[in-house]
């Protein structure tokens, strides 16, 4: 009898270690399920298609209980932009004598000398921004403000027997004179030209981004953006006509004190289009990487644009011989109009915009990982098509002809003739530069 109670006791005791072992091994097991579903809801994801597919590691700053980042960039840019063109010298070279009429004198023989254009130098601007990193999904919302300005002068000064041809004034007033059926063509001169031009440039970008690792040391921020710029560019031009005896006095000269003409430009430029690019960065290690970015826009605009021309008289003088000009001013006391004037112009246009970037990044971790810095330093580009929509006021044309002219009889004959072309320079604008960043997370 104590033997069966040995052997049931045992078989008992038995069960109960077995039970008992299942017991943990089954905890253990859904110990071992729950850590293994945690690891895999860092890991995957399911879209909305109810597809599941792997999720890629967060590459953003990753601070400690704060969200909230900002940047400020320092710029040091260069403009470029076309259709700033104001002038034309002419050498010597290019001169031929005109003996029949007035020996003294030379006319221009064939369209050759150097063009004269502004040219910007380096000058600072400024970028500041705050984002916020918001809790679903690791993206981001990042809005930035860019300024910056630029300024450009130049001039010119010729004497006799080389000249300017000027090409933004609005009076291009020539004489085609006949004289015995010999055609001679003397359009207006000058002998000093100046142009001063000056941007301004303001741009806002908000932006919506999620950075994240495609391999173990590549990470892409992809962002789509609304992106608004305002862009003012104005030119101011005048042209000086000394009384020297210079070419620019051969048949023409102004009617005024100072023989001056002087043309106002404005162009001004408000756009507003999505934005889309890809920032990328490959990490070197010990909180060091290389970024390049992208980024692209197409931009709906309007524009406004202006002229002003303060253009004086012109009257029959300079280098003619006293004869001559005493018969022109018996027969016609004449004084030509300048044709001054105040156009303004609104239009829409669209505007293509590229950026892109390229350069180094540093970044470090404080304040038991609760702020992060990040420092960068690159090369920058942006690059405006058409956005120079200045009045190109050169294709303007006021004439006088004066045909049949027969000095011994006096038998002159006179037909005024004008054409007016407005059209716009529509030219590109691009900075480039260097740029530095500081971005601080808290």
């Amino acid at each position: 009898m104590k033997a069966h109670f040995s052997k049931l006791a045992i078989g008992l005791g038995a069960a109960s270690m077995f039970l008992t072992g299942s017991a943990f091994a089954f905890r253990d097991i859904d110990d071992r399920l729950d850590a293994l579903e945690k690891g895999m809801q860092e890991i995957a994801t399911r879209n909305p298609q109810g597809t599941l597919g792997a999720k890629f590691a967060n590459a953003r700053p990753d601070t400690n209980g704060t969200r909230w980042f900002m940047t400020m960039d320092v710029l040091y840019w260069h403009p470029k932009m076309g259709g700033t063109e104001f002038a034309i010298a002419y050498t010597p070279s290019d001169f031929v004598s005109l003996p029949p009429l007035i020996p003294e004198a030379a006319i221009n023989h064939r369209p050759k000398g150097k063009m004269k254009e502004n040219d910007f130098s380096w000058d600072l601007g400024l970028k500041v921004g705050l984002g916020y990193k918001t809790p679903h999904d690791q993206w981001d919302v990042f809005a930035r403000y860019t300024w910056f300005d630029s300024h450009s002068s130049n001039s010119m000064h010729k004497d006799y027997p080389s000249t300017i041809i000027p090409l933004k004034v609005n009076f291009s007033n020539s004489l085609n004179l006949f004289f015995n059926s010999q055609a001679l063509d003397i359009q207006f001169y000058a002998n000093h030209a100046k142009s001063t031009v000056d941007i301004s440039y303001n741009n806002i970008d908000l932006e919506l981004a999620r950075s994240y690792f495609i391999s173990k040391n590549f990470s892409v921020r992809p962002h789509i953006d609304i992106k608004g710029a305002l862009l003012d560019i104005s030119q101011k031009i005048s042209y000086l006509q000394d009384r020297n005896p210079d070419f620019s006095g051969l048949i023409l000269e102004f009617d005024a004190v100072v023989p001056e003409a002087k043309v106002d430009l404005s162009s001004q430029m408000a756009g507003l289009g999505p934005r889309m690019g890809l920032d990328t960065k490959y990490h070197l290690g010990n909180g060091f990487n290389i970024f390049a970015d992208v980024a692209g826009s197409i931009l709906y605009s309007r524009f406004k644009t202006s002229q002003k021309d303060r253009i004086p008289n012109t009257k029959f003088g300079g280098l003619l011989p006293d004869s001559i000009l005493d018969i022109f001013n018996e027969v016609f006391d004449l004084i030509l109009s300048a044709p001054s004037r105040s156009l303004k112009h609104k239009f829409h246009r669209f505007i293509p915009f590229a950026q892109m970037s390229l350069g180094l990044e540093w970044n470090t971790y404080f304040n038991k990982n609760k702020n992060h810095l990040g420092l960068k330093l690159g090369y920058e580009v942006q690059y405006y098509w058409r956005a120079n929509q200045l009045e190109n006021t050169g294709n303007a044309l006021s004439n006088t002809t004066i045909t049949n002219v027969n000095l011994e009889n006096v038998s002159i004959s006179i037909a005024p003739r004008s054409r007016q072309d407005n059209t716009h320079v529509s030219n590109d604008l691009m900075f480039y530069g260097i740029t530095g960043e500081a971005r601080l997370d808290f």
